[in-house]
């Protein structure tokens, strides 16, 4: 596996891997996630054109995981990573949430956020095994409070 900056062409296949993932939270009552409306490639097409896409692809180049990144109150921001479910336990999301924190770092952010839903099992406790904490309210900007959960 390797990471590297998702292209135009990998947008097809980051949709649908966000949808396979996505079906995962029907096993913990959460279907309005599953359910939820899908962003199209003419969406992504920013995303991808301002390099806040990476990718963990085989070495076929075939498309197994992402991340989207922003930014937000002024930091790094991880708006969403997803893996697909048929690829799960290989590292691949801890690989690419290390090279979302490069991204970060190398565009001049000391921090990194994100939001999640905290009690889902592959959400907050996986980001908590992997260093990250919770912040409390008061040191949260405006932007992180109404950013939807990934």
């Amino acid at each position: 596996m390797r990471i590297r900056p998702g292209a135009e062409v990998d947008l097809p296949t980051v949709i649908a891997i966000e949808a396979n993932a996505g079906e995962l939270f029907r096993e913990v009552n959460m279907a309005v996630v599953a359910d939820g409306e899908l962003p199209t490639v003419e969406q992504l097409l920013p995303t991808v054109r301002d390099g806040r896409v990476l990718v963990a692809v085989e070495d076929d180049d075939s498309t197994l995981a992402f991340v989207l990144n922003s930014w937000v109150d002024g930091r790094a921001h991880l708006d969403q990573v997803s893996v697909d479910p048929t690829c799960a336990g290989r590292g691949l999301g801890r690989g690419l949430i290390a090279a979302a924190e490069q991204w970060g770092r190398e565009r001049g952010s000391s921090a990194m956020t994100l939001t999640t839903f905290a009690d889902v099992p592959w959400n907050g406790p996986y980001y908590r095994g992997l260093g990250w904490r919770d912040l409390p309210a008061a040191e949260l900007g405006p932007e992180p409070r109404g950013h939807p959960p990934t």
